[in-house]
């Protein structure tokens, strides 16, 4: 069970589930209640996890609408995606940020709003420039199961870009109401 000393919020959805969303700086958590089951995203954590390569964050970062299992099932995508140019994994970045996308800024089919950015940087050229959306047919099929991913975690911006010599992906994903 997940102590919360953080005001809270419920959130219940159609098909049913109670969201709390609570603030705890400098760990960024989202508890999820599903038939009096409770699941904490703590991207502090799963951002330390990943050290393995190499990591670029804010000092806080701000709570992102997701959860913890569909983020990692998205983000171990991301870096299959990256992996497939250039097999060292020492050799990725990750990179997490708070962005704010405003009006004049905003590109077609990404409103302006607050987000938390997810993206992972690598070295190899060939890198596909795509763009996914919630509502966009199959994108990144023939490079795993990146479009699912991306759907299940409620991410709402997904592209890839060729940089040269080095590729990436970023996720964009809504940030909270009750962010720091």
């Amino acid at each position: 069970m997940a102590v919360m000393s953080a005001p809270t919020r419920q959130i219940v959805e159609d098909d049913g589930r109670s969201h709390f969303l609570a603030t705890e700086n400098p760990l960024t958590h989202y508890v999820t209640s599903i038939h009096n089951e409770t699941h904490s995203m703590k991207l502090d954590g799963i951002v330390r996890a990943h050290e393995f390569m190499h990591v670029e964050r804010p000092p806080v970062l701000w709570e992102a609408d997701t959860q913890d299992e569909v983020f990692i099932r998205l983000l171990g995508e991301m870096i299959a995606f990256a992996l497939q140019r250039n097999p060292d994994v020492s050799a990725l970045t990750l990179n997490v940020a708070n962005v704010v996308v405003d009006s004049g800024a905003a590109r077609e089919g990404m409103p302006a709003g607050e987000y938390l950015t997810v993206t992972v940087r690598g070295p190899g050229s060939g890198t596909p420039e795509l763009v996914w959306r919630p509502n966009a047919p199959l994108t990144f099929g023939p490079f795993g199961d990146l479009d699912k991913a991306a759907l299940k975690s409620r991410a709402v911006w997904v592209y890839s870009r060729n940089l040269g010599e080095e590729g990436s992906i970023t996720a964009f994903f809504r940030r909270t109401a009750d962010s720091a």
